[in-house]
């Protein structure tokens, strides 16, 4: 089901980078995206080899992967299937909401939603 708010898209912010690519390399510019699924999401995780990688995009983009609204369920997919040490993603609504990288996880799998301006975290051991 596709969702998009009434008179325009909704407008993401859109990176990706990992932690092997120079420094200088490791930041999200200004790009961004427009979105008609209705929502923004950032993911953080890193992989068994400890890179990490971040992710900022319009969810949803792809029938078959559903980051949101429901990103704890995107991590457990996610981390059983490529063997990730954390992860951590985060939705919302809003435009250039997604425009922050969410802090590492690492030994836990920890999943904020934030629609619109109420926020829940849910923490779950990996």
């Amino acid at each position: 089901m596709t969702i998009s708010a009434l008179g325009s898209a909704l407008t993401c912010s859109f990176c990706s980078y990992k932690s092997t690519h120079p420094k200088a390399d490791q930041m999200c510019g200004n790009k961004t995206v427009n979105c008609s699924t209705g929502y923004c999401y950032t993911a953080t995780y890193t992989k068994a080899d400890g890179v990490a990688v971040v992710e900022r995009n319009c969810a949803n983009q792809h029938p078959n992967d559903k980051d949101c609204p429901n990103p704890d369920e995107t991590c457990e997919r996610r981390t059983k299937l490529l063997k990730l040490k954390s992860c951590l993603g985060v939705c919302c609504k809003t435009n250039y909401c997604n425009n922050y990288t969410p802090n590492s996880a690492t030994g836990v799998m920890a999943t904020k939603f934030v629609l619109s301006s109420m926020v829940l975290v849910a923490f779950r051991f990996a």
